[in-house]
């Protein structure tokens, strides 16, 4: 990883071999994940990403039969009162590195914050996903938030927010449960309110 051009063009590259840092499976291949980000002017970021990999599913016990793949794009906006962004993704096997069957997802999400004062802020974001465009073509997730924050000292910042999932043409399982219907022309919700609190280090 590093920088170029005066820090305007920012760069990563990751080749990894397992599932992750808590656990231990370590695969017959590699994944490969990079990034790259400029910023052409103060405050405005684009961003481009690609993986490509077996996920941490390519061992002796379990032969990956797919390779997964994403790519992103990103563009994000923000001066000391505001931030808006948005973000676009497509990927391929995501879920079926294993499966025989292949599949495709897609989407984007939205967001944007304003500085109330130098402590507070209120923020939103929306997210618009079609998680299985070949397998559950019909299928079709919805999710926004939108809240308030306030920062206490530079270390820590708390959040009263609200959390809304939709889930039409069939059934997705979510770090909230299952959420949709079985019934196609049905669509299943789920609504959260909490708050949340960050440590900064």
């Amino acid at each position: 990883l590093g920088s170029l051009a005066n820090g305007k063009v920012g760069y990563q590259v990751s080749a990894v071999n397992g599932k992750g840092y808590s656990n231990p499976t370590r695969t017959k291949s590699m994944d490969f994940e990079g990034r790259v980000n400029f910023e052409p002017v103060k405050g405005l970021m684009l961003a481009v990403g690609t993986y490509s990999g077996k996920l941490g599913n390519d061992t002796d016990a379990v032969p990956a039969k797919h390779t997964a793949t994403r790519n992103d794009a990103l563009v994000q906006y923000s001066t000391d009162f505001f931030k808006v962004g948005g973000e676009y993704f497509q990927a391929k096997n995501w879920k079926n590195v294993t499966t025989v069957a292949t599949d495709k997802a897609d989407g984007y999400s939205l967001w944007g914050q304003v500085n109330v004062t130098p402590a507070a802020a209120v923020f939103a974001r929306y997210d618009d996903v079609k998680p299985s465009k070949d397998l559950k073509p019909d299928l079709k997730d919805q999710y926004y938030n939108l809240g308030v924050q306030y920062r206490f000292n530079k270390s820590i910042a708390g959040s009263l927010a609200f959390k809304h999932v939709e889930v039409k043409g069939g059934t997705l399982s979510t770090g909230n449960g299952t959420i949709g219907s079985t019934v196609v022309s049905n669509k299943g919700e789920y609504n959260e309110v909490g708050l949340w609190a960050v440590y900064d280090f």
